[in-house]
């Protein structure tokens, strides 16, 4: 309402985290021993010793509590973009570890699974319920005769700790901003990079999706004609 260009716009484009959603993580499900999976997770807990951290690294610490312990960090890749996930070198007592997790479709390609399928079906339904996915792993290696750059390079034959689905409450607001946007005829389009299940199940939730064409991937999206 405080900028006056507003009124002469027809379609607005926006986000969904932060902005329909509270970004507020919750973690909500575990596929695993859950002990193990939040605690091979939290290792890879990025505390940069500021107050604010990230919500999915502070609803980790949360479910972890007085669980949660420092590690030593030998090297480390950071988050970004391109790679979805993140990855830590650890010391442990009998030796190295490293430890990944981020987007299950780039950690999975790294495991050496006998059934994905049947992990990938339970991430399909959790994404239905409007939740986050995220798959942890880890790879032990000796001490001797390793060389700690390109931790890259040993992203391979990982095993699969488990997942863990994370919650976003939706913004009480939003639902009254969308229905205030429609009635003045303003259309909404939300651009996320979610996954599809994830989207369609918040956009059902604001009341802005009726049916699954409405979500769409941006292979499709990219055939459209103008």
């Amino acid at each position: 309402s405080s900028i006056e260009d507003l009124g002469i716009i027809e379609v607005l484009c926006k986000d969904k985290t932060g902005t329909l959603t509270e970004n507020r993580m919750v973690v909500k499900e575990i596929w695993g021993e859950k002990d193990q999976v939040l605690g091979w997770a939290g290792k890879v807990v990025y505390e940069n010793g500021h107050s604010k951290i990230d919500p999915f690294d502070e609803a980790i610490l949360n479910s972890l509590g007085s669980k949660h312990v420092q590690v030593e960090v030998l090297a480390e890749v950071p988050f970004d973009p391109l790679r979805r996930r993140n990855t830590r070198m650890i010391k442990e007592k009998d030796g190295y570890v490293l430890v990944t997790r981020g987007a299950p479709e780039t950690v999975l390609d790294l495991c050496e699974l006998k059934d994905r399928s049947r992990v990938e079906e339970w991430m399909v339904e959790q994404g239905r319920k409007g939740q986050r996915v995220w798959a942890v792993a880890i790879k032990k290696l000796p001490v001797t005769g390793y060389q700690l750059q390109d931790i890259e390079k040993k992203e391979r034959g990982m095993e699969l700790v488990g997942l863990i689905t994370f919650e976003d409450p939706i913004k009480k607001s939003s639902v009254v901003a969308l229905r205030m946007a429609k009635k003045m005829g303003v259309m909404v389009v939300v651009l996320t990079g979610d996954g599809l299940e994830v989207a369609r199940s918040v956009g059902e939730q604001i009341g802005l999706v009726e049916n699954e064409r409405q979500v769409m991937g941006a292979d499709r999206w990219s055939k459209l004609s103008l």
